[in-house]
């Protein structure tokens, strides 16, 4: 029976997202609900939290959405625990969630290339005009190509970098083939190393 009620807020869930109504999906959870996001590394506890990440998920656009290799545990006193996988699809886009990650992966690697090699024109050529960087860390931001190139040059100033990782990263579909990224980074040259987000 447990199945039947977890499908039952799955589409609560949807129907919630897709009219941009919080409030419906939140009256699904009690004060002691969790919600786990282990790609992204994230725990959502208690009514307040999990109102926070069904307000983000619904900035992104409607959605249509899949769950799959579900499992469901009874662990006693009418409750449960679910483990699964899920896939969105955007719909104005038609973009999948998923492959936002790899698009964004190959922008990571083209760009991690350029900046091994101190190179602001290879960093900047992977941007659009329009694009927004914001450091958040470095209170820094940029808006379009000239912005975006003083930007990079100011990263170079400490040299060519050894190493870069992504510890953090979270994804979001905007429509029309946009996405946001928020992430945060470890950039280590031969002076010194640079944390930000």
């Amino acid at each position: 029976e447990y199945g039947v009620i977890f499908d039952a807020i799955v589409k609560r869930n949807v129907e919630g997202h897709n009219s941009g109504n919080a409030d419906a999906i939140l009256e699904m959870y009690d004060d002691s609900a969790v919600v786990v996001d282990k790609k992204q590394g994230k725990i959502f506890f208690g009514v307040d939290q999990i109102k926070q990440m069904i307000e983000g998920f619904i900035k992104m656009g409607k959605v249509e959405f899949q769950t799959s290799n579900k499992t469901i545990h009874d662990v006693g006193v009418d409750r449960f625990y679910v483990t699964a996988d899920f896939e969105s699809k955007f719909v104005d886009s038609g973009v999948v969630m998923k492959d936002l990650e790899k698009i964004y992966d190959a922008i990571c690697a083209k760009k991690l290339k350029a900046v091994a090699e101190c190179d602001v024109d290879g960093c900047a050529e992977i941007y659009a005009n329009h694009a927004v960087i914001v450091n958040k860390q470095m209170d820094k931001s940029a808006f379009g190509m000239d912005e975006i190139k003083k930007l990079m040059k100011s990263y170079f100033e400490s040299g060519p970098y050894s190493d870069f990782k992504l510890p953090r990263k979270e994804i979001y579909g905007l429509g029309s083939d946009r996405f946001y990224v928020n992430c945060s980074y470890i950039g280590t040259t031969m002076k010194s190393t640079l944390e930000g987000e």
